[in-house]
């Protein structure tokens, strides 16, 4: 988990990303079992402490689930195409119950939204997931989020030219340019045959 790297520019994406390289056939799987689950929050800011006992709730499958779901649903509309509809419905599911663990109070007359995280649950955090991942359908440029052409990884584009192809230039990226610069040299030799 040490090495893993957050090129999503975004938690949902970063979520979805855990599955490293979707295209290969045995893909790396970050998240295996509850220690993992608990580094990856902690990563990410989500998580404080690092104490985490065996009686803190955790459910490896809700997490490999939702993490399935927003990838078929991300993917697809990269892709364009429609989310099944049985996607849809589960994803109101979570909605639904990250709209009931949502808290709305005033503070310094100021309106704020909390959601509720329940600490000892550890896949309440998934909470915070949904709704990076509800704010991402409804951003007004949805078209900046795109699949690595390397890793599979899925990513907002941030560049003001919105032409990015990788996930990241110094890892993906480069490795691309390396491949196609060695198989120019294997063309190359071949051809002087």
């Amino acid at each position: 988990m040490k090495n893993i790297r957050f090129h999503g520019n975004n938690l949902c994406l970063d979520f979805i990303n855990t599955i490293h390289n979707r295209h290969v056939e045995e893909p790396n799987d970050y998240i295996v079992n509850k220690t993992t689950w608990v580094e990856w929050l902690q990563k990410k800011g989500l998580l404080k402490s690092s104490l985490v006992n065996d009686q803190y709730l955790f459910d490896l499958q809700q997490i490999r689930q939702l993490r399935e779901l927003l990838y078929r649903i991300f993917y697809g509309i990269i892709h364009g195409r429609i989310p099944m509809k049985k996607d849809i419905s589960e994803f109101n599911r979570y909605l639904l119950k990250f709209r009931k663990s949502t808290k709305f109070s005033i503070e310094n007359g100021i309106p704020t939204e909390e959601v509720y995280i329940d600490e000892k649950n550890l896949n309440s955090y998934l909470l915070l997931i949904v709704e990076q991942a509800h704010q991402l359908l409804f951003f007004k440029e949805i078209s900046h989020i795109k699949e690595c052409g390397n890793c599979g990884w899925l990513f907002l584009d941030t560049s003001k030219s919105n032409k990015r192809k990788w996930c990241n230039m110094k890892t993906c990226g480069n490795e691309v340019k390396a491949r196609r610069h060695y198989q120019r040299i294997k063309d190359k030799s071949s051809n002087n045959e």
